[in-house]
């Protein structure tokens, strides 16, 4: 699991499974940014890649792939 943090709000977490895609926005969205006019009303999408095989591999770590999908 990863988890990503807002520095501007030390209280405001998200914490993202893997193979489930989280939509970000400043309007809708499963993490949202409502008062950041530089984020898209639909800007990016986040899905966390972590193959079964590699939760016995220490040295394997997930991946955070980041899609644009549709910021200005």
């Amino acid at each position: 699991m990863i988890k990503i943090e807002c520095t501007k709000k030390p209280n405001m977490s998200y914490p993202l499974l893997v193979d489930k895609t989280y939509v970000v926005g400043r309007k809708s969205g499963d993490i949202t940014f409502p008062d950041d006019q530089s984020i898209s009303r639909t800007h990016a999408e986040l899905i966390v890649e972590h193959p079964q095989g590699n939760i016995c591999e220490p040295m394997l770590t997930p991946v955070l792939v980041i899609t644009d999908v549709g910021s200005k």
